[in-house]
């Protein structure tokens, strides 16, 4: 054990998207590594400094992923990361009422104030940093009606499941999903997650490192990101949205075109070896 985090070192990056520290992270999978531990244990397999292991210990407790057994010295043992999963989405959940509440409201506000319209089609806009990156693209994928098309790197599929809960809806009343990524073993469950919900196809570029969203055939983002496409919130990304429909119109005819070319994951799926023989190649160490 005294080597760190092992076992579940490739849930490290997972556990911190939810809002923990990677302090937090480490020591939460030391526990689920020990089963049960002293804050000594904890800090030893997850190498997470002494002098802060209490804090953090407490940290993790307050948001109820350790349970305290008073005994001298006091133990610890890990609890159910679903729950907490439970009310990290219950508060994501009431995030996006507040949006839509806000969006309605400001959009009253402005009409309310008599300001002019943004005249005509061919606006375009720089968004930079990857969190605002990716809010533009969730007000855009909450705005789809028709179409959502994603032509992007293998994390493509993680993103869109990611904003997949806005659309399930949609998609029963005809909203067409359509992703085409590199299909590889290490974001097989990814592709499968989005296949259940929408069309994905192969797209022979492992390198890929920039996106193309798509939405009603109206609107456009195009991404580049920076270092990589490898989180969902951590990145200095560069993207470019525009309503121009000129460029839209190329933009569409140009996704279009690599659909057709590329081959159904399904097909591609087919051609592998299951997740069993492939999953520790998506271990990372710590």
């Amino acid at each position: 054990m005294g080597g760190g985090v092992h076992v579940l070192a490739g849930e490290l990056e997972t556990i911190q998207e939810y809002g923990l520290t990677e302090y937090e992270a480490r020591a939460y999978l030391a526990l689920v590594e020990l089963e049960e531990g002293t804050a000594r244990e904890v800090a030893d397999v997850s190498r997470v400094p002494r002098t802060k292991i209490y804090g953090v210990i407490d940290d993790l407790h307050q948001k109820s992923l350790v349970e305290v057994i008073p005994e001298r010295p006091k133990r610890f043992l890990p609890k159910a990361f679903e729950g907490y999963l439970d009310k990290f989405e219950a508060r994501f959940k009431e995030k996006l009422k507040k949006l839509d509440e806000d969006r309605e409201r400001f959009r009253e506000l402005i009409a309310e104030s008599d300001a002019p319209a943004i005249q005509g089609p061919g606006q375009f806009r720089v968004v930079k940093g990857r969190k605002n990156v990716f809010n533009r693209m969730m007000e855009m994928v909450e705005d789809a009606e028709k179409s959502i098309w994603m032509l992007g790197s293998a994390f493509a599929p993680l993103r869109l499941n990611y904003l997949s809960p806005m659309v399930h809806d949609k998609v029963a009343d005809g909203l067409l999903v359509r992703v085409q990524c590199p299909v590889l073993a290490t974001n097989r469950l990814d592709v499968e997650e989005a296949m259940a919900y929408g069309e994905v196809r192969h797209r022979n570029s492992e390198n890929a490192g920039s996106s193309i969203l798509l939405v009603d055939g109206e609107a456009a983002l195009l991404t580049h990101y920076i270092p990589d496409d490898t989180h969902l919130f951590k990145g200095e990304d560069v993207s470019i949205w525009t309503d121009d429909p000129a460029i839209v119109a190329d933009i569409t005819e140009l996704v279009t075109r690599t659909w057709a070319d590329g081959m159904p994951a399904k097909d591609k799926l087919a051609e592998m070896p299951e997740v069993s023989e492939v999953e520790d190649e998506k271990k990372v160490s710590p």
